[in-house]
């Protein structure tokens, strides 16, 4: 006879009344968590895309069209949809999925908490004094430098982390079901057995006979046999294999970051794996959560969103999901990677601070010791995120996307540093009741406060100065112009405005040339606008004076030497084919700010800084070279302040003997107004997209009983919303 039966009805009751409390105070404490760093997001959040790839996202968002390989369409689609709501995709879009991470976080905290953790003992008080912890192990991560940098710019890697968490919540659960190593093995466990903790195995021993053995295979494979207990682990497993579809639908580098967890559950629990009718369903959910790449074709619009690649063809769908373009960026060399390694360190301490990261590697042993497959699982996602970052030759520490990189190792690291600090709790309990929960939520209390002071390091909402150089740079330009751009933060930021604003330019990336179909797609779609170029490598100074109309050229810092000759100054742009007059340079040596850009209370704007130094540089040699030796020292000048101490500048200015500011003028902003963000997608399409996304989200995560038919219907209703989001997509 089961044991509930020996007890009375009232006491059973008052049980499961006390287990429903604490599970909604447990994702109460989520919730607090994950609305607390909402708040702070939204108040620090970019008001304007900024730099590198955020102008980019937020074009691709608001028309849903195309990004850069592989392409994010369910990030583009999302900030379509969220183009209905007041604050749009550019202040909606990352602080959503961030604070979506946290909640996700948490919540895996709380699965360790139970299952490391001290005995659930005491009253009310010290119920809640625990949920304080949960939610302060929230804080503490989600106003972290490393998750709160990304949480407030337009980018894929919050978006990619909330799915990769989801999953590896789903995968977590899994694992903790199976139950720790024997006491005799394991001393930290004993006395903590996981399997009294799991509902699942929890509902098994109450409901088997005591003379009958009932096979780990039987209950895991979800079959009829197994009867309604079994439903829940196959619906953990088959939401993972769902969410990790999905994050290959955002960025593949940070969705695989769980396969060490899929392989640990699969290990474990093969049973819920390796039989063909369930490995059929994993496939096909997974399949159904990357379907929004199949959706790429029908972002396409004209020829600019063929920039990256044509995704229209097999061949080319398949070359730009995998990210092919970018494939030389993949090539480490042993130099690359040992500087890699230098720059991931530096990452993590900026991301977490010391603290956090010595109390991961003191969680480390404590979970190796007591749950070897848990710690095996986190050291792997921690792992695989360290080569994806560490195979990027290309990037740098003041690249913002290694922190986005990074994001899975920091979570990982905060994890284990949850789990040890679980553990910790856990003997210290052992000594004196009540002791470990108090010393663990004073140390969480304290690691949420110092992640709160440190929270306006990356603190945007004043940064208007990539905003106020794209004015600048386009204001003074005749309608009709034609810019050709050689730098790509400036393209991203200008095809942004022209978009957001419907300005009658028409921004030309200097690359496209080189590609025979683009440009003879921009010929056909644009027959009054005849550049007449051909590909850069035989692009000349000739070239430059037969193009007719006006156009203009982005003097930057990757501006081939050869296009200097026709060009005149005319700000941040110089005009092809016109004679210099002495207001041409005057009005040049006016476009940069005098000072370094700033956002509010003196803080430099370090990416726009870089941008005014990178252009500065260039002009001021082409200035040089056309013997305008007073604009060039000026812009030498200029491009000092932006950048101090730079061995570019300075090399730049001895070659042309001008003398650098020893002291430069007090910062200032860039004046200029703010852009009027135009209607540009329209409500029909946001809603449709909207409507769309959200029956396919349901169909992938809610789900419900398990039959072959159900299956096939859930997922044909999944497949026809994101059918919708096509159409919309595409015709609407």
């Amino acid at each position: 006879m089961p044991p509930s039966a020996h007890k009375p009805p009232v006491v059973d009751l008052a049980r499961r009344l006390r287990g429903l409390w604490r599970s909604a105070l447990d994702r109460l404490a989520a919730l607090a968590a994950a609305a607390a760093c909402l708040a702070c997001y939204l108040s620090f959040a970019e008001p304007f895309p900024g730099w590198l790839d955020s102008p980019e996202l937020l074009r691709a968002a608001l028309r849903a069209g195309i990004f850069h390989p592989p392409g994010s369409p369910l990030v583009v689609l999302c900030g379509a949809g969220l183009d209905l709501a007041p604050g749009g995709a550019a202040g909606l879009l990352s602080p959503l999925w961030a604070a979506a991470a946290v909640y996700l976080l948490v919540r895996i905290f709380q699965l360790l908490w139970q299952r490391l953790g001290p005995e659930r003992r005491g009253g009310r008080a010290a119920r809640l004094g625990e949920a304080l912890g949960l939610a302060c192990f929230g804080l503490a991560f989600g106003l972290s430098a490393g998750a709160g940098s990304q949480a407030v710019r337009a980018e894929v890697y919050s978006p990619a982390l909330a799915l990769l968490l989801g999953s590896l919540a789903s995968l977590l659960r899994l694992l903790g079901s199976a139950g720790p190593r024997g006491p005799s093995q394991n001393p930290l466990a004993a006395g903590n057995d996981l399997q009294q903790l799991h509902p699942t195995t929890t509902a098994l021993r109450t409901a088997r006979p005591a003379n009958k053995r009932v096979s780990n295979s039987r209950v895991s494979s979800g079959s009829s046999e197994a009867g309604p207990v079994a439903r829940a682990p196959v619906r953990t497993a088959l939401r993972a294999s769902a969410l990790l579809g999905m994050g290959l639908a955002v960025h593949p580098c940070v969705a695989l970051c769980a396969l060490p967890a899929l392989a640990a559950a699969a290990q474990l629990r093969p049973g819920l794996y390796f039989r063909p009718a369930l490995l059929a369903r994993h496939l096909a959910f997974g399949l159904l959560g990357a379907a929004p790449l199949l959706l790429l074709p029908a972002m396409v619009h004209d020829w600019s969103d063929l920039r990256w690649g044509d995704p229209t063809s097999l061949a080319g769908w398949l070359r730009f999901v995998t990210g092919a373009t970018f494939s030389p960026a993949f090539a480490p060399t042993s130099s690359s990677v040992s500087a890699g390694m230098g720059r991931l360190a530096g990452v993590l301490v900026c991301g977490l601070g010391w603290a956090p990261i010595g109390a991961a590697l003191a969680g480390l042993y404590l979970l190796a010791r007591c749950q070897l497959r848990l710690c095996l699982a986190l050291i792997g996602t921690a792992a695989l995120g360290a080569a994806s970052l560490l195979l990027q030759r290309s990037f740098r520490m003041d690249n913002p996307d290694v922190t986005g990189y990074a994001l899975p190792i920091l979570a990982s690291l905060a994890l284990l540093a949850g789990g040890g600090v679980a553990i910790a709790a856990r003997l210290l309990d052992r000594a004196r009741a009540g002791l470990g929960r108090a010393v663990s939520v004073s140390l969480l209390s304290l690691a949420a406060l110092g992640a709160l002071c440190s929270a306006s390091a990356w603190d945007r909402a004043d940064c208007r100065c990539a905003e106020r150089i794209a004015n600048k740079a386009t204001d003074a330009l005749p309608p009709g112009s034609a810019l050709l751009i050689s730098d790509f933060n400036l393209l991203f930021m200008l095809d942004y405005r022209v978009q957001v604003e419907n300005l009658d330019l028409f921004p030309v990336y200097l690359r496209d040339l080189d590609n025979a179909a683009l440009r003879a797609r921009l010929r056909a779609e644009r027959p009054d606008l005849d550049l007449r170029l051909p590909a850069t490598a035989a692009l000349d100074a000739s070239s430059l004076r037969d193009l007719r109309g006006p156009i203009f050229v982005d003097a930057g810092p990757h501006l081939d030497p050869r296009y200097l000759p026709p060009l005149r100054p005319a700000g941040l742009l110089w005009q092809v084919g016109t004679a210099c007059t002495p207001e041409d340079l005057a009005r040049q040596s006016r476009f940069f700010a005098p000072a370094p850009p700033r956002c509010g209370g003196g803080r430099i704007d370090a990416q726009s800084a870089k941008v005014v130094a990178w252009h500065a540089l260039f002009q001021a040699r082409l200035a040089a070279a056309y013997g305008w030796n007073a604009l060039a020292a000026s812009l030498l000048g200029q491009a000092w302040c932006a950048s101090p101490e730079d061995g570019a500048i300075a090399a730049a200015a001895r070659e042309q003997g001008v003398e650098l500011p020893a002291a430069c003028p007090a910062m200032s902003e860039l004046d200029g107004r703010g852009s009027a963000r135009a209607a540009s997608g329209g409500r029909a399409r946001s809603l449709g997209i909207a409507l769309g996304l959200l029956l396919w989200a349901l169909v992938c995560l809610a789900l419900g009983p398990y039959s072959a038919r159900a299956d096939g219907l859930r997922w044909l209703a999944g497949m026809a919303g994101l059918a919708v989001v096509g159409i919309c997509c595409a015709v609407v």
